[in-house]
């Protein structure tokens, strides 16, 4: 016991003897009792529970989805078709004497294109004029010649077989009359066919017969002189597939069709370079077969073209009314995650904790995507900041309104 307590003296002694011993040991100590925080911290092994009531909740953007009626469209790629498409053919043979427009522009209907040579056609006529002439004068001698033995015929005179006679040579006569006055407006109308008019307003192509050229006309087989087509209101010509032309009777209710008296038939068609549906049109015919060979049914729709940018052979895309008018959530695109094929949005419960909604997303309107099933009127959906939300955790939410874009 003696040396056991002589032997700490000692220690205590050269301790308190030796003071840059003593800092040291202090020091060793100081760092032997932080290094295992620091280590912790370095490795992150602190405590989840801890680092969470450390750290704010992220914030992110909620908006509560707006209620408005909507309806399902289907888009589909069509072309633009003339409503009137006409070929300029001659229809008598003759030289081809004026061109009377400019190639490309736009001509009315009863407007002069060509000229054939009418000389021959007016020939033509004096001599059909002269023929009547000369038919009419025949019918005036034997309506005499008839008169004259009438009157024979009353004193005994004449035979009756003569006076019949003379009847039989009024009904000839006036019989080759009618011929030459037929002949007369045959005359007639080929003189008028030596002047080419449009037969309706549109726009004419480039003459594909030059002046001076003799040509053959009256039959199918005539050359083409140029083609007019109406641009007024033309026709844009859409096919739909069989799963569509199922929805359309589905809607239209069996037998009844969008060109039906009372039936909603506007469709809207936008151009490659528009953005906007600012076009309109109304279904004027359906095919009533579906084509065998590729399983659709052709549609035409009828377009106005008061501004005459619409050309024959554009392409466009048409919106087809697929549903009635019914009340839609809408909520930005951004908003939706894809988990494979589900699609979900993180909702906000009164807690401020994330949740997730399976829902059936519908299509764009004006800006915002349709969210058919899956969603209330009155859940919070993140808008923003969905990168920093996970499901069962807390966050700072933050509420912003949703707008639809402007119609233009």
């Amino acid at each position: 016991m003696t040396w056991a307590r002589n032997s700490r003296i000692a220690r205590i002694a050269v301790l308190h003897s030796d003071p840059m011993h003593l800092v040291e040991r202090i020091s060793m100590k100081s760092v032997a009792a932080f290094l295992p925080a620091v280590m912790a911290a370095f490795l992150g092994l602190t405590s989840p529970v801890a680092a969470q009531q450390s750290q704010t909740p992220p914030s992110v953007d909620v908006a509560v989805p707006l209620q408005v009626e909507v309806t399902d469209y289907d888009v589909l790629t069509g072309r633009f078709i003339p409503q009137e498409l006409i070929e300029i053919r001659a229809r008598v043979s003759g030289y081809l004497q004026k061109k009377s427009f400019e190639d490309g522009a736009r001509v009315s209907e009863g407007d002069l294109l060509f000229e054939i040579d009418p000389r021959p056609f007016q020939a033509s006529v004096a001599s059909a004029q002269a023929e009547i002439a000369s038919a009419r004068a025949d019918l005036e001698l034997a309506n005499l010649e008839l008169a004259r033995g009438e009157d024979l015929l009353k004193r005994n005179n004449i035979a009756k077989s003569e006076v019949d006679k003379r009847k039989a040579e009024v009904q000839r006569a006036r019989a080759a009359l009618n011929v030459k006055e037929a002949a007369l407006r045959t005359a007639q109308l080929n003189l008028g066919f030596t002047r080419i008019t449009s037969p309706i307003n549109g726009r004419i192509s480039d003459a594909k017969v030059d002046e001076g050229n003799l040509i053959a006309g009256g039959d199918a087989a005539s050359p083409v002189l140029a083609t007019v087509l109406s641009n007024d209101t033309l026709l844009f010509e859409f096919h739909a597939s069989e799963a569509q032309v199922l929805r359309y009777i589905r809607l239209h209710g069996g037998d009844s069709r969008p060109t039906d008296t009372g039936i909603r038939n506007v469709v809207h068609i936008r151009l490659a370079d528009e953005n906007d549906w600012s076009r309109t049109g109304a279904i004027s015919f359906i095919d009533n077969a579906l084509d065998p060979n590729s399983g659709t049914l052709r549609i035409q729709a009828t377009v106005k073209n008061d501004d005459h940018v619409l050309e024959a052979g554009l392409f466009g895309r048409v919106r087809v009314a697929m549903s009635d008018p019914y009340l839609g959530l809408l909520v930005p695109d951004a908003a939706i995650v894809s988990d494979q094929a589900t699609k979900l949005v993180y909702v906000v419960n009164a807690e401020n904790v994330v949740e997730t909604r399976v829902v059936e997303p519908g299509p764009i309107h004006r800006g915002l995507r349709v969210i058919k099933k899956g969603l209330k009127e009155t859940d919070r959906v993140i808008t923003a900041g969905i990168l920093r939300a996970r499901p069962g955790n807390p966050v700072t939410p933050e509420t912003v309104t949703l707008s639809l874009t402007p119609l233009n």
